[in-house]
């Protein structure tokens, strides 16, 4: 009896063992904490000044363009490395839920019909929107919408905001300009964007490995006005 009793108090040991750790396993995969930072965030390292944006078409006929332009103007005397990314985005609060639209984008009722950050990856460039994965930007929450996982507007893995003609981090020395791109491509209800997210990352401060939140020494969202062409 005693030993049939032991065996009963083994089996179930083990039960709950495997079944906790599927549970945990499971949070893990599907439950990433994301803290986006605040609204706005400044930096005594330097300056972000003469902000513009201007629209325009894709020289082909695919798309309108969004052309944000901007300095940097390094207030200190030495050279900072610099990670940055500019996302342009069509934000609603009040769309009707379709095929169309994409993931909330965390909390707060926001849905995102458009998201095209710069630098846009590789394996999203010339690709339809509803194709684009966008993965540096997706988190898996328990309760996405698409399988990818839900878009927020904060990068998983900064050190990818790099300078396209470089390779490498941008070289703050004592000013330095910038230009971002960002294609809103025709299709079935179309929209263009509302606002431009940028966000300005020390690359010193960027040890921690992919997947780990690091806070940008600059971040600010700008409304989208006025009339295109």
């Amino acid at each position: 009896m005693k030993k049939v009793i032991f065996s009963i108090f083994i089996l179930f040991l083990a039960t709950t063992i495997v079944g906790q750790t599927q549970q945990n396993t499971t949070r893990a995969v599907t439950d990433e904490t994301v803290t986006l930072p605040i609204q706005s965030l400044r930096t005594h390292l330097f300056d972000v000044e003469k902000f513009s944006m201007s629209f325009g078409y894709e020289p082909r006929g695919f798309g309108e363009v969004l052309t944000a332009e901007f300095n940097i103007r390094n207030k200190t005397d030495d050279e900072i490395e610099l990670y940055i990314y500019a996302i342009a985005t069509y934000e609603s609060e009040d769309f009707d839920t379709s095929s169309f639209t994409m993931p909330r984008p965390g909390e707060g009722g926001v849905t995102i019909l458009n998201f095209v950050p710069y630098p846009l990856a590789q394996e999203d460039n010339d690709v339809p929107p509803h194709k684009m994965k966008n993965l540096n930007f997706r988190y898996k929450t328990g309760n996405d919408a698409d399988p990818l996982g839900t878009l927020q507007k904060f990068p998983r893995d900064p050190k990818l905001g790099i300078n396209p003609l470089t390779g490498g981090p941008y070289k703050l020395k004592e000013t330095l300009f910038v230009q971002t791109k960002h294609v809103s491509k025709y299709r079935k209800n179309y929209v263009f964007f509302n606002y431009l997210t940028l966000l300005i990352f020390d690359a010193k401060n960027l040890t921690d490995e992919k997947g780990k939140l690091n806070p940008p020494l600059f971040r600010q969202v700008y409304r989208i006005h006025g009339k295109r062409k």
